[in-house]
């Protein structure tokens, strides 16, 4: 959604919102599909052999390689893009903005998150990079916090 925001007459238009709601998709597509494979999971160990060794939960192993790896490849759309780290640097700012209250939740509530603290936690991160980056930019290089390269 990034890259796109360029080519569209920010901040409301139909491609963008078409991109948002793709997004949202996926997520709810990949939640879902956990779940049922965590049920899965339950039904399988029901008739594991009693004092064989239980092997990892394979969900939340593929869940825990989904959200790492979406972070890195999120973050590394920013820091790729070539105009001399001015989006990379406005990133690390807005990052902060997931991250700050992610990790108070996480560490607060440790195991006790409802729906929409787990979703925050796994997701929130996407829609505040995607739309707090463009958004934030002008205000940041206008307080100084970041510098232009090619001015």
């Amino acid at each position: 959604m990034y890259d796109t925001h360029l080519r569209l007459d920010w901040p409301w238009t139909v491609s963008l919102a078409g991109s948002a709601m793709g997004m949202i998709v996926a997520v709810a597509v990949l939640e879902v599909g956990l779940r049922f494979a965590g049920e899965l999971w339950r039904e399988q160990l029901q008739r594991w052999p009693t004092g064989k060794r239980v092997p990892p939960n394979p969900a939340v192993v593929f869940w825990w390689y989904t959200v790492v790896f979406a972070h890195l490849i999120g973050l590394g759309t920013f820091y790729t893009t070539l105009d001399g780290g001015l989006r990379w640097a406005a990133a690390k700012w807005v990052y902060l903005g997931y991250i700050v209250p992610g990790t108070a939740l996480a560490v607060a509530r440790w195991g006790q998150w409802s729906l929409v603290e787990r979703l925050f936690l796994r997701w929130g991160w996407a829609p505040v990079l995607a739309v707090g980056v463009p958004v934030a930019l002008p205000k940041l290089l206008a307080a100084g916090l970041i510098v232009d390269p090619w001015d």
